[in-house]
């Protein structure tokens, strides 16, 4: 029980716990030195990783541009970091944002758009698991887009279709939502395995 190792963690852990009764000064002073703790992290993790590197590169081969330009981002950073209304900041965060864009958008087509597609059109039926799955993301898909159309009102066969895609948001709120406090539920438990078989020696 004494052991720093697992005094400190299990310190914290009970002061995070402590939110359960109100708010008080220990959880925010835990919950301040958390967020300390990601930040330095993130800043070590840039500066060993990312800028010294490219610093370095390019004190070794200054005729190389290549090596050059990569020093044309910390300066466009320092700027706007020492003074945030300037032209070489603000084109600096201009062209980081536009950048990160780049590679986000490419992704979340494939991944969230194109791979959907790829997934509804394939052989449906109900000869074999493979088709029933299929035939079953098909009908999702094209109820849930039904139901998000709104040109006409919805009757007949369009309103039967909007209603499915209805009841298929449902489940898949309910899904996200179950899963997403069953991972909670898991850290809890496994919280509560630290404290009382690791810390205390209470079970086994």
């Amino acid at each position: 029980m004494l052991d720093p190792a697992l005094l400190v963690p299990a310190l914290l852990t009970l002061g995070v716990f402590s939110i359960l009764y109100r708010e008080n000064p220990v959880f925010r002073c835990i919950e301040h030195v958390g967020l300390g703790m990601a930040a330095g992290y993130a800043l070590v993790t840039i500066v060993f990783n990312g800028m010294l590197p490219r610093l370095v590169a390019a004190a070794r081969h200054p005729g190389d541009m290549a090596a050059v330009l990569l020093a044309l981002p910390l300066m466009a950073g320092i700027a706007f970091t020492a003074l945030r209304r300037n032209a070489l900041g603000t084109l600096g965060v201009t062209i980081a944002a536009a950048i990160a864009a780049g590679f986000a958008v490419p992704g979340l087509v494939q991944n969230l758009i194109l791979e959907q597609m790829r997934a509804t059109m394939v052989p449906v039926g109900l000869s074999s698991d493979a088709g029933f799955d299929s035939l079953v993301i098909a009908v999702c898909v094209l109820s849930t887009m039904a139901y998000f159309s709104f040109t006409r009102e919805p009757r007949g066969i369009r309103g039967l279709a909007a209603i499915t895609g209805l009841y298929t948001l449902m489940i898949s709120f309910g899904a996200s939502f179950g899963y997403a406090a069953m991972s909670r539920i898991t850290l809890l438990i496994g919280r509560f395995l630290f404290l009382l078989r690791d810390w205390l020696h209470l079970v086994n």
